[in-house]
């Protein structure tokens, strides 16, 4: 009778799975928020480090709340995503790991110590509950991602497809570096180039008599280095 629960709860997707238990009603909750349920409901296979409810209840005052506001649901999907790992592995497999590759893109250390499984300091009390398209592993702490390099959270889908504006910061390279050649700057925002003379043709020094113009800038854009007049320093589609 056992075995044929334990094979009937298995028919179920991951997020299924969770809602059969009682422990994980906040995941459930903030993978809703995060707009994640529809991700866990396919054929792809996943690992998932599922925090309890007493795990998220540990977080400081005011930290759930905040991650549950609309305004974050970037960082609440960087968090959840930080406890999912491509691929259907049990805590055997885990368990030969040194680290974790998180589909989140950051790495959470895995150890072993006298027979208990860690992940990124959280310990699995609940390890190998199947489901259809993967894994859950119960641990008992919320991990928290870094910050990534530049100071936010990993970018969404829509910025991975480059769905943002382009925004140009100047650079501080020498002078000199003014003297390479680039395409023009992105006038439109919004990641393809338009059509127009080089940069050098667009920057001329005036007439003798006139005040001269400014040497050409060098920006960085999402796509690499870009050469071209300061007032080009923001998109219109950022304004």
């Amino acid at each position: 009778m056992q075995m044929q629960q334990k094979e009937g709860l298995a028919q179920q997707n991951l997020v299924g799975t969770l809602k059969s238990n009682t422990s994980f009603s906040t995941f459930i909750n903030a993978i809703d928020k995060a707009g994640l349920t529809a991700s866990l409901d396919g054929t792809e296979q996943y690992t998932l480090f599922a925090p309890t409810d007493e795990a998220f209840s540990a977080l400081p005052a005011g930290t759930l709340d905040r991650l549950l506001q609309p305004a974050n649901k970037d960082e609440l999907a960087s968090l959840v995503n930080y406890h999912l790992v491509s691929g259907r592995k049990t805590t055997a497999d885990v368990g030969k790991w040194q680290s974790a590759r998180t589909v989140q893109g950051q790495a959470a250390p895995i150890k072993v110590a006298e027979g208990t499984l860690s992940v990124d300091g959280a310990h699995v009390t609940r390890p190998d509950i199947m489901a259809r398209n993967g894994v859950i592993h119960g641990i008992d702490k919320v991990n928290i991602p870094e910050a990534n390099p530049h100071g936010g959270v990993v970018a969404t889908e829509g910025r991975r497809r480059g769905k943002i504006p382009a925004v140009f910061f100047a650079s501080t390279l020498p002078r000199k570096a003014h003297t390479a050649h680039a395409s023009p700057g992105r006038a439109a925002g919004w990641g393809e180039p338009q059509a127009g003379p080089r940069t050098q043709d667009r920057n001329p020094r005036t007439k003798k008599g006139g005040a001269p113009r400014l040497p050409p800038q060098i920006y960085i854009t999402p796509r690499g280095l870009r050469q071209g007049p300061l007032r080009a320093a923001v998109s219109p589609a950022c304004r």
